[in-house]
C-alpha cells in the first residue's frame, strides 16, 4: 500500500517525489 501511495504521490518533479517519500515514511 505504501508503495502505491508513493507512486501516486511520486510526481515527475523530484521535489514532489521526495515529499511523497517523506509522507510515506511519516
Amino acid at each position: 500500500m505504501e508503495k502505491k501511495i508513493l507512486i501516486i504521490n511520486g510526481h515527475p518533479n523530484r521535489e514532489s517525489f521526495n515529499f511523497g517519500i517523506a509522507n510515506a515514511y511519516q
